[in-house]
């Protein structure tokens, strides 16, 4: 009898622990790993911490709420750090913090759908192809056409997106100049080279008037950069 009152009250001790630890599971709160990561990266962010979050690995599955703001707080962080290493004249250190400043807001962009949480869709797009457009200019040859190319396809999205946006109309015409140097510099067929650069000239004169305050300079000397490379018989 005293050996069954003795297992009854063990059986009824592990019964007691067992329902206690499922109780305490049950009563604890599931964080997600993504919204988690993503809570670390605001309180980075209001710390001005962007080395931190550049840091960071970004593993997440694209459909994941949260993924997308991930990325895009990613790259806001490496393209901020990149302009620092930019003015520093830290050639390396900038490039590498463009390329992920790229990767992470191209990546965010296309996971997001609810541009009320990410934040204005032109400001990303601005951000990314003036990241594009900056490490174009450290880069050379090849890899610098590529960037050129790149930039050109973004900022046509960008244009195809918000067609007045001042910044796209610019950064379509920047990349199209761009790409136009090598047959500057040895035109094969001068009146098809005069009717490109004629073309930018006239998109730049024509969306100038809303290009406001922060684009106004830009519009005038892209403008002032094509006309003076024009041909001599080009009118």
């Amino acid at each position: 009898m005293k050996k069954f009152a003795r297992t009854y009250a063990l059986l009824f001790t592990a019964l007691f622990v067992a329902w206690g630890l499922s109780g305490c599971g049950a009563a604890k709160k599931v964080i997600d790993p993504t919204i988690a990561q993503l809570e670390d990266f605001k309180k980075r962010q209001a710390q001005n911490d962007f080395a931190w979050i550049a840091a960071q690995n970004v593993d997440c599955a694209a459909t994941k709420a949260g993924c997308n703001q991930l990325h895009l707080l990613k790259g806001d962080a490496c393209f901020r750090l990149a302009k620092e290493a930019n003015a520093a004249n830290n050639k390396e250190e900038a490039k590498a913090h463009y390329s992920c400043a790229a990767s992470e807001i191209e990546a965010g962009m296309q996971q997001t759908n609810d541009w009320q949480i990410a934040g204005p869709r032109p400001q990303w797009y601005e951000n990314l192809c003036e990241t594009l457009r900056n490490w174009q200019d450290l880069e050379k040859g090849a890899q610098a056409d590529q960037l050129t190319n790149r930039l050109l396809e973004t900022a046509k999205r960008f244009r195809a997106e918000e067609a007045e946006h001042p910044a796209a109309i610019y950064f379509v015409n920047g990349a199209q100049f761009t790409l136009l140097r090598k047959e500057i510099l040895n035109p094969t067929d001068e009146a098809a080279l005069c009717a490109k650069l004629n073309a930018i000239i006239q998109d730049l004169t024509q969306a100038q008037p809303r290009a406001g305050a922060r684009y106004t300079a830009n519009y005038q000397q892209l403008r002032s950069d094509v006309t003076g490379v024009k041909p001599a018989g080009c009118q």
